[in-house]
Formats: structure tokens, C-alpha cells, sequence
């Protein structure tokens, strides 16, 4: 939750997972069960990946699972770009953000003449908010294993901790 706030302060300019009152957020709700959804059905043991002949069958439902959580992550990416945007029109002095940087550079061609489309904007919000949630509770996972399995190291980190 901290890793995805954090990412969403940078990103949005705004907590994803509430305000911080400790009010129930049922759009933080949603995004958190996407996010394990994601992460879940990433993980599970697929078939298809292994026997790619049978890959098109479907047999665990995965991939339709999967496109069924993408287009949950399309309209709630969507509906939050959309926001963005209205409220960036609201008021001239704004917290400038990834997203706000994004919608304005949609307007501009690069160099090529290509434009930025809202497609890429979200595509590009969900890459990033899956990977950087994931990897972060990747690493700590792996950090806390290690340091049960060397007492030693936790013992030195404590004290660490305990002098600052």
C-alpha cells in the first residue's frame, strides 16, 4: 500500500489507497483487488505456457480471466484519466505530475508527427504501478527471508535501528 501510495503521489499526484483519515475508499478498494488480481493470476502454473499447442484451448480460463481484468484496468485507468483532466482544467496552480506531463505532451507530435493517445497513457500508468508495486514486494519479501535465515544479520540490523 505504501510502495502504491508513493507511486500514485508521483504519477497522479494523489493517493491511490485512500486519504489517510481512515475512511473506506471503494475506489482504492477496486484498484487493490485488481492489483492482487493481476498479481495472482500472473503467478498461477499456465498449461499453455509450457505445451503451446494447447495454449489456444484456454483450459484454466487464465487468459480469459486476464482479458477480462484488462478491461476492468482500461475503465478504471480511464475513468481516472478523465478526471485528470478535468481537474487540471479546474484550477491553474497544480501540482505538476507524470499524468498531468502526459496529457500535456498529448497535444504535441514528437518528432516523427506520432501523438501520445489516452491508450499509451494508460498503458503506460499500468506498467508502471505493476511493476513498481511487484518488485518492491519482491524485494522485501526476499530481504525478511534473508534475515530470518541469518539471525545474525537481523540481530545487527536491529541494533542499527536501535543507535539511529
Amino acid at each position: 500500500v505504501c510502495t502504491t501510495n508513493a507511486l500514485g503521489r508521483v504519477m497522479l499526484g494523489r493517493r491511490v489507497f485512500g486519504d489517510g483519515s481512515g475512511g473506506e475508499d471503494p475506489k482504492a478498494d477496486e484498484f487493490k483487488e485488481m492489483v492482487v488480481e493481476l498479481m495472482v493470476l500472473a503467478g498461477v502454473f499456465n498449461i499453455g505456457d509450457f505445451v503451446p499447442a494447447l495454449e489456444w484451448l484456454d483450459l484454466q480460463g487464465i487468459a480469459s480471466k486476464m482479458k477480462k481484468l484488462h478491461a476492468r484496468f482500461d475503465a478504471f485507468l480511464g475513468a481516472i484519466v478523465e478526471e485528470h483532466k478535468i481537474s487540471g482544467s479546474a484550477g491553474s496552480e497544480r501540482h505538476v505530475d507524470l499524468l498531468s506531463t502526459l496529457i500535456s505532451l498529448k497535444d504535441n507530435a514528437d518528432g516523427e508527427g506520432g501523438k501520445l493517445t489516452d491508450v499509451e497513457i494508460e498503458a503506460l500508468l499500468l506498467n508502471l504501478f505493476t511493476a513498481g508495486t511487484d518488485t518492491s514486494s519482491s524485494t522485501v519479501e526476499w530481504a525478511i527471508a534473508e534475515l530470518i535465515r541469518h539471525p545474525e544479520m537481523m540481530a545487527q540490523a536491529g541494533q542499527r535501528q536501535a543507535c539511529n
